[in-house]
């Protein structure tokens, strides 16, 4: 059996072991095939939370301090002090302006219906 890899190498005839050599080529070899390949499952999709049809036209008509003062509260979470040193106005002007805005998406104005949500813990 004569196998020369390349012109001028020495092929295998003048190994000692060639069927060793041989074994260990084709073990090299056939890993590849063996070897499990790691598909990774496609991410999830995120789910796009329910937003009331209504809600973007009824904040719309929200004043900008009343639409900042309900975002940063009741969607970012943070609290009324944190909100008026934010805002920069009082506690009270806050939560005047949250109140007012909750009560114009709840009851709606002159230029829209109102939102109807769930039950409200408060």
């Amino acid at each position: 059996m004569t196998l020369s890899l390349r012109p001028g190498r020495i092929g295998i005839e003048s190994l000692e072991n060639q069927v060793g050599y041989l074994f260990r080529v084709g073990q090299s070899a056939s890993r590849t095939y063996r070897r499990k390949r790691i598909v990774f499952p496609a991410p999830p999709i995120p789910e796009t939370p329910h937003v009331e049809p209504g809600l973007p036209d009824a904040f719309g008509r929200l004043t900008m301090r009343q639409r900042s003062a309900l975002v940063l509260i009741h969607v970012n979470g943070m609290a009324e002090r944190d909100v008026a040193d934010a805002m920069g106005i009082s506690r009270a002007a806050v939560r005047t302006h949250a109140q007012r805005g909750l009560s114009k998406l709840r009851d709606g104005d002159s230029s829209g219906s109102p939102i109807r949500t769930g039950s409200h813990p408060d």
